[in-house]
């Protein structure tokens, strides 16, 4: 397919895409107005049925799931993944059978709109080097949890240009030890291709989610070692990463 071919494809998948955002975000939040207790049914529902399993068959070449091991799916745990891509996050959505929220920046919280829905879904939000947030961001980490929900982290804090693993940063993991909850590493293949940092054009790409084993947080627990934790789940996802189906 020629150059041209290629980008007027892109932006009619990607036009077409962000509509069909739009579509799913206005009926996510006229059901999110009926009451907190709808938000479970919003993020499996709307969130990982309707919205990212439509727009990835629609689309990209589709998802494969692959695990996780012996086909459990940790409830009470913090999952962990590279990020490359804002397709990374309707891949999430499609594949983990919990509702899914994630850790999100205090900024977050006061976008219109948005701050709002994110909020009612249980969001776990948290700024940086400050105490008081750390501790909010624990309780309400524990809250979320004990709704069933699961909460989904991007330890690089931002999407990678070149699909390589950034440095992380600790906050997924000191809310592991406090909460004493396991973490589960899974590794997103292809979602770059078909949509890559700095590109808003939508690619037929092929895309694979990759989750591992659980890692327990207890032996890292025993002596804080929180670089112990981090150097553990970077590990599990590079390598959930360089496997080939």
């Amino acid at each position: 397919m020629s150059a041209i071919g290629r980008f007027i494809g892109g932006a009619w998948r990607t036009g077409m895409a962000v509509s069909w955002t739009v579509v799913a975000c206005n009926l996510a939040l006229l059901v999110l107005l009926m009451g907190k207790g709808w938000s479970g049914w919003v993020l499996t529902r709307i969130g990982g049925q309707l919205w990212s399993a439509n727009l990835l068959k629609w689309f990209t070449r589709g998802l494969t799931v692959e695990g996780p091991p012996n086909g459990i799916w940790p409830q009470r745990a913090i999952y962990v993944a590279n990020h490359s891509s804002y397709l990374d996050v309707n891949a999430i959505f499609a594949s983990i059978p919990h509702p899914v929220i994630f850790l999100s920046k205090a900024s977050v919280r006061k976008v219109p709109f948005l701050g709002w829905a994110n909020a009612r879904v249980g969001t776990v939000f948290v700024e940086r080097g400050k105490l008081d947030s750390a501790i909010r961001a624990a309780k309400d980490l524990n809250r979320a949890l004990d709704e069933g929900k699961v909460v989904c982290v991007f330890p690089e804090g931002t999407r990678s240009s070149d699909g390589t693993l950034l440095p992380f940063k600790k906050g997924a993991f000191r809310l592991a030890l406090d909460a004493g909850v396991p973490v589960v590493p899974f590794g997103i293949q292809g979602a770059r291709e078909a949509l890559p940092k700095g590109n808003f054009l939508i690619q037929k790409r092929p895309i694979t989610i990759r989750f591992g084993a659980p890692i327990s947080v207890e032996p890292f627990r025993e002596t804080n070692d929180l670089d112990g934790l981090s150097a553990a789940a970077r590990k599990a996802i590079e390598d959930l990463m360089d496997q080939r189906s």
